[in-house]
């Protein structure tokens, strides 16, 4: 294309020069009686490109997939939901961000999604108020120890199959009552994992409240994820939760609070489900439709 693009230039250039040259006047030529007829050349006409479709994708609800993984010395595998955005690329070059989700205590793996983490993921997605992510949903059993299971087994698995995470900086973990427990231990133990704690309704695992001193004390200060406590008026491990935000304070380590109307039950959580995505989102890139990535 670049040959035949010259070549047109120089075509057009040569005309030009010949309409300005100056003309002398010659003879007129005798015309023959019997003229003999010159048959024109046949113009091809130079193929159209077809432009290329810009393909826009319309999907508006994500891929939600149950799967399952063993767990080194146990013969019980650990099941997890997975949830893809929708418009989900396989072979995106930048990574998703990525967001751990654990359950409350005698609940299952699908607690998140029974209470519409998924519908809530899609909705914000779609209307561009947070970038595409990843959601984990690990299950857990009793005897499993999960910040194993997740720092381990489970996060490698995820980052070794899909674009996601990569760095602390694109990694969130939560989780509900013992969930949020559970999340407190691996988060703060973890920081060079997880940027970002979300600790709802927390059920803090014993005797975790004694060790926080020590694991704050082993984080790096530029390196401190952000944590997010939040709670129900009502909700019967509200004193728990007051004791937690003292033994913050104490440490010194920043973090949000939030005490809201409600109790322990999936009501309270499902109503703050689209606060819970938009704080773990916050310090995520964010992608607008043209697909350019900017930092928030």
């Amino acid at each position: 294309m670049a040959v035949k693009r010259a070549l047109l230039a120089f075509i057009l250039c040569t005309a030009s020069l010949t309409a300005c040259a100056r003309v002398e006047p010659t003879s007129v030529p005798t015309v023959p009686a019997n003229p003999t007829t010159v048959p024109l050349p046949s113009v091809t006409p130079a193929p159209v490109r077809t432009p290329t479709p810009i393909v826009t994708c319309t999907e508006t609800t994500g891929q939600l997939l149950h799967l399952e993984i063993e767990i080194p010395g146990d013969d019980r595998p650990l099941t997890y939901w997975l949830y893809l955005p929708p418009c989900f690329n396989a072979d995106r070059k930048s990574a998703y961000p990525t967001l751990y989700l654990l359950h409350g205590l005698a609940q299952s793996d699908s607690e998140w999604i029974d209470i519409g983490v998924a519908a809530t993921a899609d909705r914000l997605i779609t209307r561009g108020v947070i970038s595409a992510i990843i959601i984990v949903m690990p299950g857990e059993r009793t005897g499993f120890d999960m910040l194993a299971a997740v720092t381990d087994v489970l996060l490698p698995e995820i980052e070794g199959s899909l674009p996601s995470g990569g760095e602390s900086g694109l990694r969130a973990i939560g989780g509900l009552s013992r969930g949020a427990g559970w999340a407190l231990r691996i988060g703060m133990q973890r920081p060079d994992l997880f940027g970002a704690i979300g600790v709802h309704s927390p059920a803090v695992i014993s005797p975790d409240l004694y060790s926080l001193p020590t694991w704050a004390a082993e984080v790096p200060a530029d390196s401190i994820p952000r944590l997010w406590v939040d709670i129900g008026t009502e909700d019967t491990l509200l004193r728990d939760a007051l004791e937690l935000r003292e033994r913050l304070d104490t440490i010194r380590w920043p973090y949000t609070w939030s005490l809201d109307q409600g109790e322990h039950t999936s009501t309270y959580w499902s109503g703050h489900l689209e606060q819970y995505l938009l704080w773990y989102a916050d310090a995520w890139p964010t992608q607008d439709p043209t697909g350019k990535v900017s930092q928030p």
